[in-house]
C-alpha cells in the first residue's frame, strides 16, 4: 500500500499471479463515518512461449537426377513456428509442384524435393521462426546427373586359325617360305603365357 502526498491510497501487485485474483473490498473510515468499494481482479494466464531449436537435423543427402528426396527434423517450439527454406541464401517458395513441406503436430518437419536436377544441387537452410526466437540448419544436397550407355548388339570374335589343316599353295605350287612361316606360328601359343590342355 502506498499513500502519496496527496493522500492518493495504491494498492500494488508487483508480480500479479493467478492465484491473486478474486474480490478486493476496500474500506475508508474516520470519526465521521466510512466508506468503502469492492472491485474484481482478473488474471490472465500468459502463454509459455518457447523458441524453437533443432533436436535432430537432417543429414547430408546425394541423389541422382529425377528422384524424389526428404529432408527431416525435429524442432519443437511454442507457438508453432514458421518454417523458411532457402537454397545458396536464397528464399525458396515449398507447397507447389516442386517442393511440397508438412509439419505435424509432433514437431517434425518433412520438405519433400521432387524430381531434382543438377540445378537443384547447393545448400539449403531450414529456419524455424516464433515469437520467442529463430534457430537455423544447413543441409548440402548432391546431384548426379545419369549417364546413359548404350550396348552394342554385334560381338567381335576372334578365330585363330589351326595351321595343320589345311595347306598353302602359290600359284607355282606349294610355297616352303609361307610353310616354313606357319610351322613356327603354329607351335607359338595363341596368347602369350597361356598353356594349352592335352585334353582339349
Amino acid at each position: 500500500m502506498i499513500i502519496s502526498e496527496r493522500g492518493v491510497h495504491s494498492l500494488i501487485f508487483e508480480v500479479v499471479r493467478s492465484f491473486d485474483a478474486g474480490f478486493y473490498e476496500c474500506i475508508a473510515s474516520n470519526c465521521a463515518g466510512k466508506s468503502k468499494f469492492t472491485l474484481q481482479l482478473h488474471v490472465l494466464a500468459q502463454e509459455c512461449k518457447r523458441p524453437p531449436y533443432f533436436i535432430e537435423k537432417p543429414a547430408a543427402i546425394r541423389a541422382f537426377e529425377g528422384e524424389t528426396i526428404k529432408m527431416e527434423c525435429l524442432v519443437p517450439a511454442k507457438p508453432r513456428p514458421e518454417i523458411l527454406l532457402k537454397k545458396n541464401n536464397e528464399m525458396l517458395n515449398y507447397n507447389n509442384d516442386k517442393i511440397r513441406l508438412l509439419q505435424d503436430t509432433s514437431d517434425k518437419i518433412s520438405i519433400f524435393i521432387h524430381n531434382v536436377r543438377k540445378p537443384d544441387d547447393g545448400w539449403y537452410t531450414i529456419s524455424a521462426i516464433n515469437e520467442a526466437g529463430i534457430a537455423s540448419c544447413h543441409v548440402r544436397l548432391e546431384v548426379a546427373s545419369l549417364v546413359k550407355t548404350q550396348m552394342s548388339n554385334t560381338k567381335q570374335i576372334k578365330v585363330t586359325p589351326n595351321v595343320g589343316s589345311f595347306s598353302v599353295f602359290g600359284r607355282k605350287g606349294l610355297n616352303m617360305q609361307e610353310v616354313s612361316s606357319l610351322e613356327t606360328y603354329q607351335h607359338q601359343p595363341p596368347y602369350p603365357g597361356l598353356l594349352e590342355s592335352e585334353e582339349l
